[in-house]
């Protein structure tokens, strides 16, 4: 749950700084300008600036969160692309690797490990549970 929190609120204090600061002194120019009897025009025009500032705040607070889950979005997908080439270029060498040790597999074996020198070739016949060579 805890980790839960700090990454809900990581990157909030500011904001929440910023509108507090914003909301003190748009509450104490409403006020300055009730009480006050000559400047009421000034504060309530001071409190609007605040509001319209305030405002495009917001946008741009807003336009940055949406800019950076972009940019998250793109650099997992980026990563999950190369993670998956590097994958499918590992699976086709093991694969290849797989292929060949079948061809060594498959090939015949003369008794003997020189490839250069061939034995002469022999039947084998199985008889019951003996092997006999026939040398025909």
């Amino acid at each position: 749950m805890l980790h839960f929190w700090h990454m809900a609120t990581a990157g909030i204090g500011l904001l929440v700084l910023a509108y507090g600061i914003t909301a003190v002194c748009f509450v104490g120019l409403l006020a300055a300008a009730y009480f006050s009897p000559i400047l009421k025009k000034d504060f309530l025009y001071a409190a609007l600036c605040l509001v319209i500032s305030t405002t495009v705040f917001t946008v741009g607070v807003h336009d940055e969160s949406v800019r950076c889950i972009a940019q998250n979005k793109a650099a997992v997908a980026d990563a999950l692309k190369g993670s998956d080439d590097a994958r499918d270029a590992a699976v086709a060498e093991v694969k290849q690797q797989m292929a060949e040790e079948k061809l060594r597999a498959a090939a015949p074996v003369s008794g003997h490990n020189l490839p250069w020198v061939h034995a002469p070739a022999r039947s084998v016949r199985h008889n019951g549970d003996k092997y006999n060579r026939d040398t025909k």
